[in-house]
C-alpha cells in the first residue's frame, strides 16, 4: 500500500527512540510507526516523508531497517491499537501520527560502532533521549542496508479500523 507517486527522489534516514520494549515489540511486529499527539509528535510525523528510511532507537541500539509506504493521522487513535496511551498529569495522549512500514533489513546493533557515530553525537549533544528521531547522513543509510539480514515484510495483519485524514 505505498503511494510511490509522491516519494521523496532523495531519501534521507531517521533514526526513530521509542520510549519502552513494549512499544518496540509493536512496532516491529506490525511494521508500524506511531507517534504521540505532542508537538514532538506532530513535528516527526512532519519530518519523515514517503520513501524515506528508519530504524528504531532503544536501549543503545538500532533495531532493523524500514521504508515509509505510507503515512496516516488516526482519527480515533484512542481505539485503534497497538500502543496504550501515555499518561499525563493533565490527562492521556495517543498515537495519531502513522507511519506504514516495509521492513527491509532485520538487526539489532550497539549504537557503540563507528557506523553510528552520528546518532551517538546527537543523544550526547543535543538532547538526549527527550528527542524523538534523528535524521543520519546517506553513509549511515549505505552502511546500515547492508546489516543484519534481508527480512522483506509488512508486519502482522491489524485487527483494527483506523478513521483517516490525509497527510498532506
Amino acid at each position: 500500500m505505498s503511494n510511490y507517486e509522491t516519494e521523496t527522489e532523495s531519501p534521507s534516514y531517521f533514526f526513530v527512540a521509542v520510549s519502552n520494549k513494549q512499544n518496540l515489540t509493536d512496532c516491529r511486529n506490525y511494521c508500524l510507526a506511531g507517534f504521540p499527539e505532542t508537538g514532538n509528535g506532530a513535528w516527526t510525523f512532519a519530518d519523515i516523508e514517503l520513501g524515506d528510511y528508519i530504524s528504531f532507537l532503544y536501549g543503545a541500539k538500532a533495531h532493523d531497517l524500514y521504508r515509509i509506504n505510507n503515512k496516516r493521522a488516526i482519527v480515533n487513535a484512542s481505539e485503534v491499537g497497538p500502543w496504550p496511551p501515555l499518561e499525563f498529569n493533565n490527562g492521556e495522549a495517543y498515537f495519531p501520527f502513522r507511519l506504514d512500514l516495509h521492513r527491509e533489513r532485520e538487526f539489532k546493533e550497539s549504537l557503540v560502532r563507528s557506523e553510528f557515530q552520528y546518532v551517538a553525537e546527537n543523544l550526547l549533544l543535543r538532547g538526549g533521549y527527550s528527542r524523538t528521531h534523528f535524521q543520519a547522513d546517506r553513509t549511515t543509510l549505505q552502511r546500515v542496508s547492508q546489516m543484519g539480514e534481508r527480512r522483506e515484510t509488512d508486519g502482522l495483519n491489524r485487527d483494527w479500523e483506523p478513521e483517516e485524514k490525509t497527510a498532506q
